[in-house]
């Protein structure tokens, strides 16, 4: 059966609540589902979306400067995924469940960038791995299903 599961990263130390992500300085964390998801039993994660919430952006229409945030998003260090420039909001991203069920872990790099000014922060009020998982049945009620089903094909050749 599917049960769902999440994953929320929302206190960053000294920043609190939210923490900026400074064009050179990536911030990087891992989200861990080995609590949520059974992974020794032989459960699997079916779907997943990480869900980024950006916060305290200021207009860029006030300034002078260019004041965009773009956002570059890494996974387990071997994918990247543009998210565009960002403001004040929730963007989700589709995530690769390979990246989950081989151990239960989610590396997460987050870079910010501004080409015209080289200078560029973005702040991540909190980070959410959310998604659904399928049980694996337990050994007892796979053999009991197969026996089931060898009684019914036994039945229905002796009925012949």
């Amino acid at each position: 059966h599917a049960y769902s599961f999440e994953d929320v990263i929302d206190t960053w130390g000294c920043w609190g609540d939210a923490i900026p992500i400074v064009e050179g300085s990536p911030l990087s964390y891992t989200h861990d589902l080995n609590q949520e998801v059974n992974f020794a039993a032989g459960d699997l994660v079916t779907q997943a979306f990480l869900e980024l919430d950006f916060t305290n952006d200021t207009l860029d229409s006030n300034f002078i400067f260019d004041n965009r945030e773009f956002v570059k998003v890494g996974f387990d260090g071997i994918s990247w995924q543009n998210i565009g420039e960002v403001d004040n909001g929730q963007y989700q991203l589709v995530l690769n469940i390979d990246w989950l069920n081989d151990d239960g872990l989610l590396d997460v790099t987050i870079k910010v960038s501004n080409p015209g000014w080289n200078w560029a922060t973005a702040w991540l009020d909190h980070s959410r791995l959310y998604g659904e998982a399928n049980a694996v049945p337990e050994p007892t009620t796979l053999m009991l299903l197969g026996l089931g089903l060898v009684c019914a094909a036994g039945a229905r050749r002796f009925k012949k």
